[in-house]
């Protein structure tokens, strides 16, 4: 049978074209989890120039990665809509493919601004409040972590409380034990395990146009409506759903 030889290589991005809405702020730092490579650590590790692979025939490799946004280099240009952009160039000595791989920095606002030119209202005031109001539901939030986030959890070592010659030393596992979890990290950096959490919306209100003198006036927008984050169902019956499903508004 015959072995297939696999590399992964990380390439910088080319710069966009100047009628892009976002600007190229740099590489993006990646780590991948060392479990890919047999007998590899079971570990984050910094991600290589080239990361070759050898599969055995029906073999399937998964490669999980992530990013690390406070090692990007600071964005340095003028524009307010900016990513940290690279490319994933996977080869087997016949095949070529190219993944792009994109980031938000620590600093900034470019998917909201992105969100500006590319999507109708409702999706930009839906970025905007995963992108800011989200972050610790406060505009104002200067933790750069602050928001909803949403992770897998793999857990490879347990203690034995039952053993009482030694109930606290975690013991490895026979294979990795994988769960999703919600964590939302408030302005002040204090993050908190959620059950759920619902993304619904808050109705704005109209009033009437005091420029136009038409009877009876045309409407105008007096608060805008808004994206709410609700953990509480006790509270889903005070604000409405956020997208459309089945010709009715639910919350997702």
């Amino acid at each position: 049978m015959i072995q297939k030889s696999v590399n992964l290589n990380l390439l910088p991005s080319e710069d966009p074209p100047t009628d892009q809405v976002s600007d190229l702020a740099g590489d993006v730092v990646l780590d991948y989890f060392g479990a890919i490579i047999p007998g590899g650590s079971r570990t984050w590790m910094d991600f290589p120039g080239n990361l070759p692979l050898t599969l055995a025939p029906g073999e399937v490799a998964q490669l999980r990665v992530q990013v690390r946004r406070s090692e990007f280099a600071p964005y340095s240009g003028g524009s307010d809509s900016f990513l940290y952009q690279n490319l994933l160039e996977v080869t087997d000595g016949g095949t070529r493919i190219l993944v792009p791989i994109t980031s938000e920095g620590l600093e900034g606002d470019g998917v909201a601004t992105i969100a500006k030119n590319r999507h109708s209202l409702k999706e930009r005031s839906l970025r905007k409040v995963l992108n800011k109001t989200a972050k610790g539901l406060a505009p104002q939030s200067t933790n750069s972590y602050a928001g909803l986030w949403v992770g897998t959890v793999a857990l490879d070592s347990v203690n034995i409380p039952a053993d009482a010659s030694d109930p606290n030393t975690p013991r490895p596992t026979e294979r990795d034990y994988q769960f999703r979890i919600i964590v939302h990290v408030d302005a002040n950096g204090q993050a908190r395990l959620l059950q759920q959490v619902f993304l619904m919306f808050t109705e704005g209100t109209l009033i009437d146009d005091p420029n136009d003198p038409s009877i009876p006036p045309s409407k105008i927008v007096d608060e805008p409506g808004q994206y709410r984050l609700i953990t509480d169902e006790a509270l889903l019956d005070q604000v409405s759903g956020s997208i459309l499903r089945d010709g009715k508004t639910v919350g997702r």
